[in-house]
Order: structure tokens, then sequence, then C-alpha cells
């Protein structure tokens, strides 16, 4: 990389680290979080369904099991495609793609006639789920200085990992308990939990007006007067334009043609990055694994002996 476009991205990070957190980045986070709520809900709501399913439909545990595989495989299908994606297309566009994508998931799943077609569903589901937490921990990552990274990131994964799971054990307590009968009994009920997460849908409206596109991702495309706009925007504290009173010129359009990146996936197996892929990598098996074991295996292995639905959802 030449050294002049180097230094651009170094005072990329000088500015973005001399924005003080505010208003506009709790805004983002916020909103970035909510869909991490979203997406750990639709993870593994299929562990609360699976039970049911197995008393109606009679499936089996490798079933089950199935479905959960179908799921975590689209997860890593979305990630890597998101990944490709936001270098190519922008961050922004394809974690709303991606929010769109798992809630078409959800319907299909929750419409679902047979076996076959909940597979495919929560295969949808999946790269769905995949995309958009890829996505959505990059955008917060590249808006917020060093010093509020961790942090910020942190957050998002709390958001997921804990608020979002204890959230839908408490929410298919409702539907599979208190709510089953108003809600059609339970032929019906496990439709509406996996089905209920279309509403997430309605965020990409949201998103759609608050979510700029990534500083470093126009930085990247020589998108200048973009870049500026979205810097502006953080330095004023607000996410909408129709707030911002003027724009700053912190990069000028000097050599903007350059600044197009060749990235090649293949750079994250090389050097003092393969490292830290392998390790991530194995830190992300372990913990999938213990979820998954968790929220979407010991359900159908409670009822099975002898524990009601809704217990086994709550255990």
């Amino acid at each position: 990389m030449p050294e002049m476009i180097k230094e651009r991205y170094r005072r990329l990070s000088d500015i973005l680290d001399g924005i003080p957190f505010n208003q506009a980045h709790v805004l983002l986070i916020f909103l970035i979080a909510l869909g991490a709520i979203f997406d750990a809900v639709e993870q593994y709501n299929v562990g609360y369904a699976a039970p049911v399913l197995s008393k109606l439909w009679g499936i089996t545990p490798s079933q089950v099991g199935l479905l959960t595989t179908f799921t975590f495989r689209g997860m890593a299908l979305g990630s890597l495609i998101a990944g490709i994606l936001g270098d190519k297309i922008g961050r922004r566009i394809t974690y709303m793609y991606n929010l769109a994508l798992y809630t078409l998931g959800a319907l299909i799943c929750a419409f679902a006639p047979n076996m076959g077609v909940l597979y495919f569903g929560r295969l949808v589901v999946g790269i769905g789920l995949g995309g958009e937490l890829n996505a959505g921990l990059t955008i917060v990552s590249e808006f917020v200085s060093t010093k509020a990274r961790g942090s910020s990131v942190a957050v998002v994964n709390i958001a997921a990992g804990g608020l979002g799971i204890f959230l839908f054990a408490a929410l298919s307590f409702l539907i599979l308990g208190p709510l089953a009968a108003p809600l059609g009994g339970d032929d019906v009920a496990w439709r509406w939990l996996l089905g209920i997460l279309a509403l997430p849908a309605l965020l990409l409206w949201v998103y759609r007006l608050y979510i700029p596109e990534s500083p470093r991702f126009l930085l990247s495309r020589g998108r200048v007067d973009e870049l500026n706009t979205v810097l502006s925007l953080l330095d004023a504290r607000t996410l909408r334009k129709t707030k911002l009173s003027g724009i700053k010129d912190y990069f000028s359009h000097q050599g903007e043609s350059e600044l197009e990146e060749n990235v090649r996936l293949s750079e994250i197996f090389k050097g003092y990055l393969a490292k830290r892929t392998t390790g991530l990598w194995i830190i992300s098996w372990m913990t999938f694994g213990a979820q998954v074991a968790i929220t979407v295996i010991f359900p159908t292995v409670l009822v099975s002996q002898g524990f009601a639905i809704v217990v086994s959802s709550t255990r």
C-alpha cells in the first residue's frame, strides 16, 4: 500500500479517536445491539420449538440436531458472504439485506408444512443471522474510537449472547405455555414462536434513516464527500443529516482514485493474522458448542424425560 494511502488511514484513525464518545455513538450501538438481541432469539428458537415438533411430527433427536446444523452452516456461509459483500458494496447495505433475509427465513419456518421446508427455512435464517452479526460488529468497530472499541463491541455481544437468550427463554415460556391456547393451541403456537421475529423487519426503516455507511469503507472506496459527511455527523453528535449545520473538509479529493483497496480473503491466514484467525475460530467453536447444547439439545432431552415443554424451555 502506498505511503500516501497509509497516511490517510492513520489520519482517519486519529480523527475517530479525536471525536469524543457521544450520543451518536450510543444510538448506533443501541440499534446494532437491538438487532443482535433478535439475532440470538432467532438463532436458538428452534430449540424451544423442537419438543413440540417431536410430539406433533414425531421428529427424532437427530433431526433436531440437523435443524441446528442447517442453521449454523447457514451462519458460516452468511458470515463469509457478508464479509465479502461488505468489502465490495458497503457495511450498511449488507447489514440491512441480512436482516431482511433472516426475516424471510423466519416466515418460511413459521409456515413450513413439513421438515424439508423447515430445513430450508433454517438455512435461510442462518445465512441472514451470520451475515447480520458479522456486519453489525464491523460497523460498530469502525465507528468508535480505539479507546471505546472493545467495550462497544462487547455491548453488542452481550446483547446477543446474554439478553437475547434469556429474553427468548421467557418468550418461549409465554408462547408455549399461557398463550398457547389463545394462539391456536399446541399445533399452532410453535409457528408463532418461529415466526414472531418477522417483526424486526420493521427495524429496516429505522436503520435506513439512522445508520450511515462505515467511514473505513468510504475511505477505501475514495468516496470523500460521503466520508466527510459521516465524520461531521459524529462530530456534531447526531446521525441525522437534517440536524447537520455544515460539513467539514476532513479529507480532500486529492488522490482519491488511488484509495481503492484490493483485499484478498487469504490474507487472514498469513503472517500474524493466521494465529489470530485460528484462535478466534477455536473460541467460537467452543462457545457455540456450549450454547447449542444448552439452548437446542437440552429442551428436547428434558421433554423426553417427562418434563413439561414450558419447564424444559426455562431450565
